[in-house]
């Protein structure tokens, strides 16, 4: 059995025959357990990798990154110190992997081998590699759904490649110049998403208006529409769906949140430059202000797989998109603003500006969409990194049943969430004198991831299943994260696209 596919500038073939090295210019890489060692031993023809990481996701991963650096170096001195001999052709023997647990090897294969593609002017073009990865059909033959692959192969892999492009959606926008990426360029890359309908709204109120009136760039809502529920998941193919659109009367005319014809809602805070506002922030902490679109890059990647491999679900993605910029015109700490809601909120410090954008887009999808549930990405707080550093997303959530379904989620893509928790003396703390709630809490009280989530919370119906993951220090790191990948991390699409699959 042999299934041959191109992803970016690598054509991998998977095959449980072994391609015969026919020459030197054929490298094979061989795939040794260790519990002792880590270590790479090479040669012109074969490369040794010793590794202590499972047969799974991470092990992909590694391998994908050294297969990246191959790449880069081909045609440079330093080729050969990396195991190539000037070829572009590498055999993976993974005779001792199942092909269940092959699956998720090349997913981190994939997830491996990404690299921004920056703006450098003298980069030269990307050398095509050509992979084969060798599998054997006994090996554990036991495993659940083993039978299965050998019919389903094709298109599970099929189903990796796209959710693995979807991710590199999110990772690259995340990390885009946001001269490069303002609120109505960021609009446009969701218009480009193939088979589903984006509708793109100027805002002259509440929260979002209120932070973005301060930059030249005018605040905007973007929705995103996918309804799969009238698609079958088979034959899954590269290629696009057509253009699906909810009926959003239908979806207005239902008063129950838990109809199941209505839709999951997606929000995700789109800062594209964080400055402070008035609130200015020190010039360091203002340089990687770029990624404070994370959760919009993440919703919109979500998206995108879902309509790449059509997944049954009825989704829309809400992203309010603004920059929060210092001028004039700009919102001012001491300032009470009425949200689209209608509660009013005492501003005391303008660099809390992504929950005002989120009060209102949560507002729009319980009021206009009718959501079934919310799940909503922000890079909300540093308090959330001081809290869970890099490796865990913070959630919190009004539902148990639907928290316990995003760890399991997490769990199983390696992009885990820590359920932190929510209770009526933290919401206390942004209770105000003048206004309905402060943005903030008094200087002093701490918990200042909680005290986020309890400021959006405000905004959601009791009835209202909802979830929050706060990606502060997940959506781009400084070191690693749980996926041993630094910068953008892609962090939350395949978390909620396995949790989607499964419900």
């Amino acid at each position: 059995m042999t299934n041959t596919f191109i992803f970016k500038n690598f054509t991998f073939r998977l095959s449980n025959q072994l391609a015969q090295q026919s020459d030197q210019n054929h490298t094979i890489l061989k795939i040794i357990q260790s519990d002792n060692v880590e270590k790479i031993y090479n040669n012109e023809t074969e490369i040794k990798y010793f590794t202590k990481k499972p047969n799974d996701i991470l092990l992909g991963i590694e391998i994908g990154k050294y297969i990246q650096s191959i790449q880069n170096s081909i045609g440079t001195n330093n080729h050969i110190n990396n195991g190539l001999n000037n070829t572009n052709k590498l055999t993976i023997d993974c005779s001792h992997i199942n092909k269940y647990d092959l699956l998720k090897f090349y997913e981190g294969l994939l997830i491996g081998i990404w690299e921004y593609s920056g703006h450098k002017t003298n980069q030269k073009p990307k050398n095509k590699i050509s992979i084969d990865i060798y599998f054997k059909d006994s090996v554990n033959t036991n495993t659940p759904h083993t039978e299965d692959l050998q019919e389903n192969m094709h298109e599970e892999i099929q189903k990796i490649n796209n959710l693995i492009d979807s991710t590199f959606l999110t990772r690259e926008l995340v990390e885009m110049p946001s001269n490069l990426l303002t609120p109505s360029k960021l609009a446009e890359y969701a218009k480009n998403i193939p088979g589903i309908k984006v509708t793109i709204e100027k805002v002259t109120e509440g929260g979002i208006w209120e932070v973005g009136k301060g930059s030249s760039e005018p605040p905007l809502l973007i929705t995103c529409e996918w309804d799969g529920t009238s698609y079958n998941n088979s034959n899954i193919e590269g290629s696009n769906p057509p253009e699906q659109i909810i009926n959003n009367s239908a979806a207005s005319n239902s008063s129950n949140p838990n109809n199941k014809h209505n839709p999951i809602v997606l929000v995700g805070k789109g800062v594209t430059f964080d400055s402070g506002g008035l609130s200015l922030k020190p010039p360091r902490s203002m340089e990687d202000m770029k990624v404070d679109m994370g959760g919009a890059a993440t919703v919109l990647g979500i998206m995108k797989a879902a309509a790449s491999n059509k997944l049954k679900q009825k989704l829309i993605a809400i992203i309010p998109c603004v920059e929060n910029m210092p001028s004039g015109n700009a919102l001012k700490p001491g300032d009470v603003i009425t949200s689209l809601s209608g509660k009013t909120i005492e501003v005391l410090n303008t660099d809390a500006e992504g929950r005002l954008i989120l009060a209102d887009a949560l507002y729009i999808a319980q009021t206009r969409y009718k959501a079934s549930k919310i799940i909503d990405f922000a890079t909300l707080t540093g308090a959330v990194v001081v809290a869970l550093g890099e490796l865990y997303g913070g959630l919190f959530s009004n539902d148990t049943e639907l928290s316990n379904q995003l760890i399991e989620s997490g769990d199983q893509t390696h992009e885990p969430v820590c359920r932190l928790p929510l209770n009526d003396k933290y919401d206390e703390l942004m209770n105000c004198h003048i206004a309905d709630m402060c943005n903030i809490a008094k200087p002093g009280a701490g918990a200042g991831s909680i005290t986020a989530a309890q400021f959006l919370q405000r905004f959601i119906d009791k009835k209202t299943k909802w979830a929050h993951i706060d990606i502060a220090g997940v959506a781009h790191t400084s070191r690693n994260s749980m996926l041993n990948i630094n910068k953008s991390t892609g962090f939350g699409v395949r978390l909620v696209c396995n949790y989607l699959s499964k419900i």
